[in-house]
């Protein structure tokens, strides 16, 4: 087992809960889930920032981002950066790629801001 999970590249907390969880499923059964939550993960990371893409379209085709708030925004670009720098030091590309793709969308939703308030 590694430092940051097991054979599979799941977190070590990640790999106790589905080995709690699938206690009377065989060893085959219990690495089928998590095998398939490990790649099911990816969407996530890739579909929530996605999610935002509509309304950075809104405030640059309206050219208005009337409701929005700077500090709201700002806090997220903010956070995602350090989320983004967390997974690149336990070196977990789900995270990496979540907050990578969510800086860009928070920092366009910004700089949206900005421009049309």
């Amino acid at each position: 087992m590694s430092a940051f999970g097991n054979d599979l590249g799941l977190s070590d907390l990640l790999y106790r809960r589905i080995t709690e969880f699938g206690k009377d499923l065989s060893k085959e059964s219990r690495q089928l889930i998590a095998k398939f939550i490990k790649h099911t993960i990816y969407i996530f990371s890739i579909g929530g920032p996605v999610m935002t893409i509509p309304q950075v379209t809104k405030i640059f085709m309206d050219h208005t981002a009337a409701g929005l708030s700077l500090l709201t925004w700002g806090s997220y670009l903010f956070f995602a950066f350090f989320w983004m720098n967390y997974g690149i030091l336990i070196k977990n590309k789900p995270i990496i790629i979540a907050n990578a793709l969510g800086m860009v969308i928070n920092f366009l939703t910004l700089l949206g801001i900005i421009i049309y308030r």
